[in-house]
């Protein structure tokens, strides 16, 4: 197993198969064009609150679902990604994905919206830090705190592999309850 702390890949092995997980910090690879979303937005039911954060296929929002009092994530795949029928149907399969999925270490998927030129995922929000922002805050991690994490993501991993489904990159956060998500 390898983990690299600066955001680089934890190398699993399940069943004898080899994955990567690679974790996405504050700056990705490569950076999609901003859509015109920003805190106030509509979207549906959703009212936007605050940026989370942004990566290959989108940028992620905190809304607030004004039907259910809620707090959701709001992934959107920009126009200029949705314009492309593959990417569309990535999408698409990221969705139903999700939606087979139910498991404490994966987030849950509330919804998939298309609305004003917008295709978005409506994601159950993952609550504080990310494992970069700890790190970054306290250093290396204790052994137990790093056996968790990594048994954590491998359970949640192996319950996507037993579906049929293995995602190549994964963000994960963690909840107050230090129960770690996959989002």
């Amino acid at each position: 197993m390898k983990w690299l702390a600066n955001g680089g890949e934890v190398m699993v092995r399940h069943n004898g198969v080899k994955q990567e997980l690679s974790v996405l910090q504050d700056r990705p690879a490569h950076i999609i064009p901003a859509t015109d979303v920003g805190p106030g937005t509509r979207l549906g039911v959703y009212e936007v609150t605050s940026p989370i954060g942004e990566g290959r296929m989108g940028q992620v929002y905190r809304a607030t679902d004004a039907k259910l009092k809620r707090q959701v994530a709001i992934r959107v795949l920009p126009p200029s990604l949705a314009a492309d029928v593959d990417r569309r149907a990535r999408f698409q399969r990221e969705a139903e994905m999700l939606a087979s999925l139910n498991h404490p270490n994966i987030a849950a998927i509330y919804g998939l919206e298309q609305a004003d030129g917008l295709h978005d995922l409506v994601l159950e929000p993952a609550e504080g830090e990310t494992l970069a922002e700890r790190l970054e805050r306290g250093g290396a991690l204790p052994a137990n705190e790093a056996l968790r994490i990594v048994r954590q993501t491998v359970e949640a991993l192996g319950a996507a592999h037993e579906k049929g489904w293995s995602e190549r990159i994964c963000r994960e956060e963690s909840n107050n309850d230090s129960v770690l998500r996959l989002t």
